[in-house]
């Protein structure tokens, strides 16, 4: 009885933990390295806020079972904008104060959410429009798990898939049955993990903000449902991009980093030199895309990413030697392996492969 009693108090710790960090929208504190000069620096992004409840605040009763989930918002633009305004704070403090688009490459999912979101934090970061034309999804299929058609990545995700589903407890195939029937344009039982996590933000925004959860005239979602989905969602994430599955789905992403960090990227112009390369690379994905590269960086006790949520990494000349620094929502990463916060440029190379 006691060990019941723990287990259930655990359970609503990290529950409240949990839900802190997505309601608390990331921001970025960042400072600079003391005496280092930036050479480059690349932001990987899962978009900002997509949840349409805040254009009908206080209607969260469902249309005939549609409860719908809308594309970036303002409030989402707001966050990445944001973002872009504070990482331009951190370039003038290591004395770069003329980017213009020409500094940055910009890359993004083939999705409207994240190609707005790279498009706001751009217009944050050079506090001047841009148009979402100039930001390339030509790697779109790269940059999120769920994108990924490689056969060996894709027949290891279906394999946990379909063990996922023959021991999904009865609890969770009622709870599934409950969102289906709450969420129909929505929620969709042949792309689990996806609307799982679709109407898993869209309960944390509306419990954020103590707003109504969506009903019906049969049924109530509760705070029960939201953390249920929470646990299975966080046991999901980590059974579907365990480290072998997260290798095989981050190997294009992490040689992007590498190649890009090392000044070898591929110029769109034909007498591209070295020298003329952008020193900003900016690649705006999904939950998934974080979740999957802070598994390939061997960190631990991952977390579902809260929106407008980023990795930065910046590689920095100190004295004739090059390091790199990586943070998550501006928490810095122990990276290599010798699990340090700054570490040399050709370690990380090798580590990161």
């Amino acid at each position: 009885m006691v060990f019941l009693l723990f287990i259930i108090i655990l359970i609503q710790v990290s529950f409240t933990y949990c839900y802190a960090e997505f309601c608390n929208v990331p921001t970025f504190s960042l400072k600079h390295l003391n005496n280092s000069t930036l050479n480059k620096i690349i932001i990987i992004t899962r978009h900002g806020d997509r949840n349409s409840i805040f254009a009908n605040v206080n209607q969260t009763k469902c249309n005939e079972g549609e409860c719908v989930i809308g594309e970036l918002t303002d409030i989402g633009k707001k966050q990445m904008n944001n973002l872009g305004i504070a990482i331009n704070q951190l370039l003038k403090e290591y004395g770069i104060s003329n980017i213009t688009f020409e500094s940055i490459r910009a890359q993004s999912t083939q999705c409207n959410r994240t190609i707005n979101s790279a498009k706001a934090l751009i217009e944050g970061l050079l506090n001047q429009k841009v148009n979402t034309e100039l930001i390339d999804t030509t790697n779109s299929q790269y940059f999120a798990p769920h994108y990924i058609i490689d056969n060996t990545t894709v027949a290891e995700r279906n394999k946990r898939l379909k063990i996922l589903e023959d021991t999904m407890n009865d609890n969770i195939k009622q709870l599934i049955f409950k969102f289906k029937r709450l969420f129909k344009g929505e929620f969709k039982t042949t792309n689990l993990i996806t609307s799982f996590i679709n109407v898993y933000d869209y309960l944390q925004v509306l419990n954020c903000y103590n707003i109504p959860f969506p009903s019906n005239e049969k049924e109530q979602i509760t705070i029960d449902d939201v953390i249920s989905s929470e646990m299975y969602l966080s046991y999901m994430a980590g059974y579907l991009l365990d480290s072998q599955v997260s290798s095989l789905s981050t190997k294009y992403l992490r040689d992007e980093i590498i190649s890009f960090l090392d000044g070898t990227s591929i110029c769109k112009e034909t007498n591209c030199s070295t020298s003329s390369l952008p020193i900003i690379e900016l690649i705006s994905g999904h939950d998934d895309t974080l979740y999957s590269l802070m598994v390939s960086l061997h960190q631990q006790d991952i977390q579902l990413p809260p929106y407008s949520s980023h990795i930065f990494i910046e590689k920095v000349q100190i004295g004739i030697d090059y390091f790199v620094r990586a943070s998550y929502n501006s928490q810095i990463l122990r990276i290599c392996n010798n699990q340090v916060k700054l570490c040399p440029f050709q370690e990380f190379k090798d580590w990161l492969k």
